[in-house]
Order: structure tokens, then C-alpha cells, then sequence
């Protein structure tokens, strides 16, 4: 009797602390907890899912992203070049120039 009493004790304690558990966890949570119990739903919506084009505006906006990043990778290996010019500029020594 002491056995059955402890176990019904011990489920008593984890249906406790599984509903403690329950109202702590936030919404997103709870959904992302049912999202992954049913893959069905998700498979069907993949199937209905509508890939659009992508519009021009997209890629005018991918172009200037690359040609700015050419742009400053440019000018950054290219600082021995300018370095040059900038000690002759300022009639100075490599030390100084370097410091500016």
C-alpha cells in the first residue's frame, strides 16, 4: 500500500509541474510545440505554396549590393597604391603619413 501511494505522490508531482510548465511557456512556444506533432500540415502546405518572380526592383537592389561591395573591397587593397601618393602629397615620412 505505501508503494501505491508514493507512486500516485510521484505523478501527482510531475502532472504539477508539467502544467506549471504548460503556463510558462510562452505562445510561440505552445505553436511551435503543435507545428512539430503534425508534419501533415506542413506537406500540404508546401504543395499550395505560390513562388512569384522576382521583380526587378530585387535585382536592381542585388546589383548596386555588389557593386558597392567591389567598390570598398577595392579601395581596401588597393591602400598601397594610394599610400604612395598620400606620402608625396604631404612631403612626409612613411611614419607620419601613416598616422593621418
Amino acid at each position: 500500500m505505501a508503494s501505491l501511494t508514493s507512486k500516485t505522490t510521484k505523478r501527482h508531482a510531475l502532472a504539477e509541474n508539467q502544467r506549471k510548465e504548460n503556463k510558462m511557456a510562452s505562445s510561440a512556444e505552445k505553436y511551435l510545440m503543435k507545428e512539430s506533432d503534425t508534419t501533415q500540415g506542413v506537406e500540404n502546405e508546401e504543395k499550395n505554396v505560390c513562388i512569384e518572380k522576382d521583380t526587378k526592383y530585387s535585382w536592381f537592389v542585388c546589383a548596386c549590393a555588389f557593386c558597392t561591395q567591389i567598390f570598398v573591397l577595392g579601395v581596401l587593397h588597393a591602400f598601397g597604391v594610394f599610400f604612395v601618393e598620400f606620402i608625396k602629397e604631404f612631403k612626409s615620412t612613411k611614419g607620419t603619413t601613416g598616422t593621418y
